[in-house]
């Protein structure tokens, strides 16, 4: 299990670097934007990331999809799958089925077009506008500095095969010590002292 693990890894990591650095219009059919980049979380906290997902205007009949994130497993742990929430009415997945693979440091979900017999009515998952796409994460071994989610998506249409990917990037939220709360207290009470003998003398 850790070999196919590690092969993952070293598969999806450099197709999906490699997939960020595209923004040539030819494939600018559907893009992935970090909501939010860097997400700051405390160690042992939890966070939420989120990926808007523009799939343009023409709706997209998709026939399959596989959908990668990785991300280092030594520094953060993934709560749950992702959930999807579309601003269009909800697509029809009837006509495939879905296989997803959770992975220390690799998530995988992949849907595809099933053999006939089709559903009756037979109609293809359709897909226009934006939505966002969003995992949750608990930081359990970055303390200092920042780590990157890499998430690609490559999909097929009834006339062609488009991919797209982008890179989040997740950095510790450092903790106050307990020294730093008490002079925080003390600053505190120097400002409050006097406050409270001017309301009293007045």
């Amino acid at each position: 299990m850790k070999a196919f693990a590690s092969l993952l890894q070293r598969t999806l990591l450099p197709l999906a670097a490699s997939l960020a650095m595209l923004t040539t219009s030819s494939q600018a059919a559907i893009t992935l934007t970090p909501v939010q980049s860097p997400v700051l979380v405390a160690p042992g906290a939890q966070a939420q990331v989120e990926f808007k997902v523009d799939f343009g205007g023409d709706p997209l009949e998709l026939i399959s999809f596989d959908l990668g994130l990785v991300y280092d497993a030594a520094k953060l742990s993934l709560d749950m799958a992702p959930t999807f929430q579309y601003g269009g009415p909800a697509p029809d997945f009837s006509a495939g089925s879905f296989v997803g693979n959770a992975l220390p440091g690799v998530y995988v979900i992949t849907w595809a077009l099933g053999a006939p017999p089709f559903p009756d009515p037979f109609v293809l998952p359709t897909f226009a506008g934006e939505g966002v796409l969003r995992f949750s994460f608990t930081n359990t071994g970055l303390s200092s500095g920042s780590t990157a989610l890499i998430l690609g998506l490559a999909y097929s249409t009834l006339d062609e095969d488009l991919e797209a990917g982008t890179v989040a990037t997740v950095s510790a939220l450092a903790v106050p010590e307990a020294q730093t709360w008490l002079l925080c207290l003390a600053g505190l009470a120097v400002i409050a002292v006097p406050l409270r003998r001017r309301n009293a003398q007045g």
